[in-house]
């Protein structure tokens, strides 16, 4: 598919014309991402060969398909504030698009963990385990209430960080503009990293450190990549390079602060700066725009966030029993037959359970948006 450009300084918009290659792109993060989960070394006592995988290039830095993930909500969510009525249109839109599959893989999740005697990380969960992933909130929040809450799957961090952002950005946005909603997200990365590990160092007062806590809860610290996903979605709308280039400098920057975790090498700064890349120079290559739009990256695409919810601790747990019941497959290929019945559940919960639910949720979010007065825009 050719992406047609805008003229300048018109707004084009995700109703008037679907940005294709963004579901292609998310293909690729959900791959990396799951990948690195299946052959990478975060769950490698499971796995049936271990971390013999753990250095390989690529399986040693798929993770950082989850900062692509952020980049493109920053500039699908920047278009969806622009056509949004007001604050609260906008967040009902938002929890109408991340309820039905949250809801559905919690329960799934949650089921097979109680009905089955599948071992994985995050094996064990009880019925409290649901709410924070339900409620989009992170249980360091919770602990006050219910000491020992967890998520049911680790993987959620990433819907925590993605609705705080949500709600500091659309509620910027509204009080102070585009520029200083964005300039607000980056002040705030650098505070949350470097910032907090800076005031641990020097011996900042402990009240200090507990008031700040909550931005390391939330992983603000990567409110860079949706920073530069927002900028990119403006230049698109607009075309001004400046724009480009300043969204550029604010990924780089993002780049430079995931640098700093422990443990972070050259192969895995390398694949941020390629990930960043492929997204920033997609709108500009019609030939990598058509290789985005074909089958296999839409189809991705169409089950990533699904996907993203149902594959890490499900996903894991069904290769370790796999490999204890199958000893004659070569180990390298246990996690092939899981991971495309794990893309078959999002298959389904995409196209019939996730519509299915939103539907039903219609009627009474209808009946709460007229209770509110507000609007569908």
């Amino acid at each position: 598919m050719r992406i047609v450009r805008p003229p300048r300084g018109r707004t084009v918009h995700k109703d008037q014309q679907r940005i294709r290659y963004l579901d292609g792109l998310r293909g690729v993060s959900i791959a990396l991402v799951m990948v690195w989960h299946f052959y990478g070394p975060t769950y490698a006592r499971f796995l049936p060969f271990g971390d013999a995988y753990a250095g390989v290039p690529v399986i040693s830095d798929g993770w950082a398909g989850v900062e692509m993930f952020f980049l493109i909500s920053g500039f699908v969510i920047f278009m969806t504030l622009e056509r949004s009525s007001g604050f609260v249109d906008f967040m009902l839109r938002r929890w109408k698009r991340l309820f039905p599959a949250m809801l559905v893989a919690s329960v799934l999740l949650f089921a097979v963990d109680r009905l089955t005697d599948l071992q994985g990380p995050y094996s064990g969960a009880r019925l409290q385990d649901v709410v924070p992933g339900l409620l989009f909130v992170s249980p360091a929040f919770l602990r006050a209430i219910v000491p020992d809450i967890r998520s049911l799957d680790n993987v959620f961090w990433s819907l925590y960080a993605e609705v705080a952002f949500y709600i500091i950005f659309a509620l910027a946005y509204r009080v102070a503009g585009w520029r200083w909603a964005v300039a607000f997200l980056v002040l705030l990365s650098l505070i949350a990293r470097p910032g907090l590990g800076l005031l641990a160092e020097i011996g900042a007062p402990g009240a200090v450190q507990r008031l700040l806590a909550p931005m390391g809860w939330l992983n603000i610290g990567k409110f860079g990549w949706f920073a530069a996903g927002a900028l990119f979605a403006k230049w698109f709308e607009s075309r001004d390079r400046r724009l480009f280039a300043i969204g550029l400098g604010v990924a780089a920057l993002a780049i430079v602060q995931d640098s700093l975790v422990p443990g972070r090498g050259v192969s895995n700064i390398a694949m941020m700066v390629a990930l960043t890349l492929l997204f920033c120079t997609a709108p500009l290559l019609p030939a990598l725009q058509r290789v985005l739009a074909s089958r296999p990256f839409q189809f991705m695409g169409l089950i990533s966030y699904p996907l993203y919810l149902i594959h890490s601790n499900l996903g894991v747990s069904l290769i370790a029993r796999l490999a204890e019941r199958a000893p004659g497959l070569p180990a390298s290929l246990v996690p092939v037959p899981v991971i495309v019945l794990v893309c078959t559940l999002a298959w389904v919960i995409a196209t019939r359970a996730e519509p299915a639910v939103a539907r039903a949720l219609s009627p009474p979010l209808a009946r709460f948006r007229a209770m509110l007065g507000v609007q569908a825009s």
